[in-house]
């Protein structure tokens, strides 16, 4: 059982009836106050005890004596007589407790205890007090000098266009407390002329919830400043750094106390070690920040010689070059941008730098301003977990091109149903998907309302593969074999097709459900499982595993469907056309991307796919590069041809009954114009 706790009391230095009665009441409780302070109190373990409490201010005395006052230890020893026991002091504050039924009273005046109260907060609290205040508003007028000057950097920057929020809660929390007493010794000093005390008997549940209201806003700040929530620990930091920066303060104070300094002596390096250790715990924060980039700064990439000197040399990405206004004049150029965002603006500032100490080449600098608007939730539901068949989303995602055309786009992995059913009802706005799939989906018996708005990839990169030494290199070696695939609609279709074409009997293919256990099962478990050249071949090439692969395309070309295809609503469609078209522009930008740097995209993608290599998804995304927008005029186009060939074949083969018009499948309509 603890002896002793420590508990947040909501009570005014200057609220002497309200302290009265909420000491009284933990002594009923069996709880004795120990040490009293502005927010935490100490108390020590009793048997419950029914009290008669008494707080009485002396203002003459300070929390740098040494000692208690001659005029104090007096006071104490007067009322010891009177059976009052000195319980606790907090500043000027004395709190006596007497176990008599009906004590006689310490201070029986109400003029002189109102004089009292008002002389101790005069020289304990309210300087504290006035110079908050002051701190506030001057931090208000720097920051509104600021803002006038430039609002476009003021606005940008969350150090700064965040602080005045700040700064405003803090100065309401003073007020509050500075108001509440005004309106106190008003009241009180009437009451006093009438022979009455005026006990408020309030708190300061408002200031309070403004002062932390103003400490989860640093929070807010710090987080935006890193880029993410770890912008907490920048706060833990902080927040810790206080702590532990005023539990040395007190512990020199009361040191100092024992050693027996004066209070001159002890008041003087008090408030020195505090501004020495501010200063030093600012100095090491700004330092930390510097040193892993709390805010969005470019890092140099290398280093080059200029007239003696070491220049940096960056490789950020620019919209607008030297070569895009004038002859450049130069081969090698230092680009860099310096981006500063809020939830109100972002604000990016660019140069370019030549690589030559020739004068005659000018440098380029220039500036853009985004306004930030509220962005537009999305959801993407993923057909599997995230891939290199996703790379130019997550690409956008990282980039930021989604946040540019006012898209906040969530990317999941389907967790029920298959994604297409998912888009239907309302679970996404948009999903992976492939054009067996839709074509299935829109022709049941109960259609579903969905349609392909792009093809990730321009040809079918899919086949069946065999393990090399059981000599499977055609579908007429299917026979007597097992087949392991995931029970897709046209699948089975397609194995017939490719077998009857070859001259081999279908019936004599076993079919089974993979069990998930990857390439290896085609050594000893299965014979012939369906691949993606993009993903599975490259994992058997990385781990030396030989197999026979042979694409679909190349046995039937009406197999070189669209696999993947990005598929949406049709309501969504409907309502949202220029959503679709802000998400199929950013999207289109990231695929972009991914070919034009497949590595780089690699190394994005590893970041929301951690558990595969980062060596596999390079592999896999240089496949890739030129396969997303082959033989096409734009990423993400379709053609009529495409789907009316794979329609009739899934006609043919008996997975649809009937043939649909490819136009109620598929449109090109909400993507980027060709270029």
């Amino acid at each position: 059982m603890k002896n002793r706790k420590r508990q947040l009391e909501n009570l005014a230095f200057y609220d002497k009836a309200a302290i009265e009665d909420r000491v009284a009441r933990m002594a009923e409780k069996g709880w004795l106050v120990e040490q009293p302070g502005p927010y935490f109190w100490k108390y020590r373990r009793i048997g419950p005890k029914k009290l008669a409490v008494n707080v009485v201010y002396f203002p003459k005395a300070s929390d740098f004596d040494p000692s208690p006052t001659e005029g104090q230890i007096q006071l104490e020893e007067l009322c010891k007589r009177d059976g009052w026991i000195l319980a606790a002091r907090w500043g000027q504050m004395q709190i006596f407790y007497n176990e008599q039924e009906d004590p006689v009273p310490i201070e029986t005046d109400p003029v002189i205890q109102v004089e009292t109260v008002r002389a101790a907060m005069k020289k304990g609290m309210l300087p504290g007090q006035l110079l908050l205040a002051g701190l506030s508003v001057m931090q208000l007028m720097v920051l509104g000098g600021q803002l006038w000057e430039s609002p476009v950097r003021f606005l940008s920057r969350p150090a700064t266009a965040y602080m005045i929020p700040v700064w405003f809660l803090v100065l309401c929390a003073v007020l509050c407390e500075l108001l509440g007493y005004l309106a106190w010794t008003r009241r009180a000093e009437k009451e006093a002329e009438n022979g009455r005390f005026y006990g408020l008997r309030g708190n300061r549940r408002l200031s309070l919830a403004l002062a932390l209201l103003a400490l989860f806003l640093s929070g807010l700040i710090l987080c935006q400043m890193s880029g993410g929530p770890w912008g907490l620990g920048w706060l833990a930091v902080v927040l810790g750094g206080i702590l532990a920066m005023t539990g040395s303060v007190i512990y020199i104070r009361e040191r100092m106390k024992k050693r027996g300094a004066s209070r001159k002596k002890n008041l003087f390096f008090t408030i020195g070690l505090t501004v020495i250790m501010s200063s030093c715990f600012v100095a090491a924060l700004t330092v930390m920040i510097s040193s892993v980039g709390i805010t969005k700064r470019s890092r140099p990439v290398g280093t080059y010689d200029k007239g003696g000197w070491e220049m940096d040399v960056y490789d950020d990405p620019i919209p607008l070059e030297m070569k895009d206004l004038r002859d450049a004049g130069c081969d090698q150029w230092s680009t860099m941008a310096d981006r500063a965002e809020t939830i109100f603006l972002a604000h990016t500032e660019y140069s370019q730098k030549p690589l030559t100490e020739d004068r005659s080449v000018p440098d380029l600098r220039y500036e853009v301003t985004e306004v930030k608007a509220e962005l537009e939730e999305v959801t993407v539901i993923l057909d599997y977990v995230a891939n290199t068949n996703h790379t130019g989303m997550y690409v956008a995602l990282d980039q930021g091109y989604y946040e540019e055309e006012g898209l906040k786009v969530n990317i999941v992995e389907p967790t029920e149903g298959a994604t297409a059913s998912l888009v239907a009802v309302g679970k996404g706005d948009f999903g992976i998907s492939y054009q067996e799939d839709v074509t299935v989906a829109v022709t049941s018996e109960d259609p579903l309302p969905i349609k392909a708005i792009a093809a990730v990839i321009q040809h079918n990169t899919s086949g069946f593969a065999a393990y090399k030494d059981k000599g499977i290199h055609s579908p007429k070696d299917f026979e007597g074999k097992t087949y392991a695939g995931w029970g897709g609609p046209g699948e089975e279709a397609v194995l017939k097709a490719v077998m009857t074409q070859a001259g081999a009997d279908f019936s004599k293919l076993n079919l089974v459900i993979s069990d998930g256990s990857g390439f290896e099962a085609l050594k000893d478990k299965v014979d012939i499982m369906w691949f993606y050249e993009a993903w599975d071949s490259v994992k058997c090439e990385l781990n030396d595993f030989p197999i026979s692969y042979m694409p679909v395309r190349d046995l039937d070309e009406r197999l070189d469907y669209y696999t993947p295809v990005i598929i949406a609503g049709n309501q969504v469609l409907e309502e949202k056309p220029e959503m679709v078209k802000k998400f199929l522009a950013a999207t289109s930008r990231g695929y972009g991307f991914a070919m034009e740097k497949p590595e780089e995209s690699a190394e994005i993608l590893h970041k929301y796919a951690p558990d595969y290599s980062l060596e596999m998804l390079t592999m896999s995304q240089k496949y890739l590069a030129d396969k997303y927008a082959e033989d096409a005029d734009r990423w993400g186009e379709m053609k009529d041809r495409v789907w009316d060939n794979y329609t009739e074949f899934m006609v043919e083969y008996g997975v649809i009954q009937e043939a649909i018009p490819a136009a109620e499948c598929y449109t090109n309509e909400f993507l980027p114009d060709k270029e």
